[in-house]
């Protein structure tokens, strides 16, 4: 998980790179969770044979929680 806020209008090739600036591979088939400043917006990042899987969910009321960070 992205321990900053991300900005959302960020696609797969962006988000792949900020995958790899803290040395891992987004094509090693783990999930990789990218949430947005406002806590109400969040992307998964996915590797599946063939090509990558951004999940998204907009929450229409409330907001994720701000542990949702890791430290």
């Amino acid at each position: 998980m992205a321990q900053q806020p991300t900005d959302m209008h960020k696609g797969v090739n962006t988000l792949c790179g900020q995958v790899r600036l803290v040395g891992l591979d987004p094509a090693d088939g783990k999930v990789y969770i990218f949430v947005g400043t406002s806590r109400k917006v969040m992307k998964i990042l996915h590797w599946e044979n063939g090509g990558y899987v951004v999940y998204y969910k907009r929450l229409e009321q409330g907001r994720f929680q701000p542990r949702i960070f890791l430290r």
